[in-house]
């Protein structure tokens, strides 16, 4: 079912065409770094945060996948990620994390950030809010759009 909806999403061009999920995941944690201007309590700032931790946890910034699971709850339920203490262990900064196994973390930070900007559509500006999202997933607007 996994496979069919992300199959689905290529298909509607919400996710770039001639991509694996593996692939799309890991390019959304790799360029989480390079994004600005993202709307302020919004639920694609908690997904930009969110990838931004998983780009800091595959370069080697934090040492365990349960410090990096503490860190993306404390976004998506609203609580300053960085007060979540970091490793002082210095060998825990030099291990590097995969992106495979991080990407089933991006892959609920992309669920939570959609379920809540739909169930915010009701509300003022909530289209624009998911339009934002799509924008977010596939940087290709005019093939979203289409």
């Amino acid at each position: 079912m996994k496979s069919g909806a992300f199959s689905l999403l290529k298909k509607t061009g919400f996710v770039p065409k001639g991509i694996t999920e593996s692939v799309f995941l890991e390019k959304l944690i790799d360029g989480a770094e390079a994004r600005s201007g993202i709307p302020k309590n919004s639920a694609i700032e908690k997904l930009h945060q969110g990838l931004h931790v998983l780009s800091k946890a595959k370069s080697g910034a934090f040492g365990k996948i349960d410090e990096i699971e503490i860190n993306i709850n404390r976004i998506l339920n609203g609580v300053d990620h960085k007060a979540t203490k970091m490793p002082t262990d210095i060998q825990s900064f030099q291990k590097k994390i995969s992106a495979e196994k991080l990407s089933h973390l991006a892959f609920h930070l992309l669920e939570s950030a959609f379920a809540e900007a739909t169930a915010g559509k009701k509300a003022l500006g909530g289209n624009l809010e998911v339009n934002d999202l799509l924008g977010y997933s596939n940087m290709d607007r005019e093939q979203v759009v289409e």
